[in-house]
């Protein structure tokens, strides 16, 4: 089974990162902006990107951990932020 995990730079993400070593399945993790070794760029704001990945990876199963959870930089951007936390998912359910 191939499980892919969407935003794996972040503290749940990188939770899933430790316990995959000891899992037999195989995982793709991805990040959006903070590069993390061996995984997958992903703006879950783009769907021809969300397409494209989806058509070369084949997942499985996604686990979604992206999130903007800063509350100052949500404030302050709230657009990118409800594009993030709020259509990004829809966009990959």
């Amino acid at each position: 089974m191939k499980i892919c995990i969407v935003g794996a730079s972040g503290l749940l993400g990188e939770g899933f990162q430790h316990i995959s070593k000891d899992i037999k399945n195989e995982f793709v993790f991805c990040y959006a902006k903070n590069k993390i070794p061996n995984a997958e760029q992903l703006d879950i704001t783009r769907e021809d990107a969300i397409k494209s990945f989806f058509q070369i990876h084949k997942p499985d199963v996604l686990i979604n951990c992206s999130a903007i959870a800063d509350l100052e930089f949500c404030e302050k951007n709230k657009s990118h932020a409800f594009n993030v936390n709020t259509l990004g998912v829809k966009k990959l359910a």
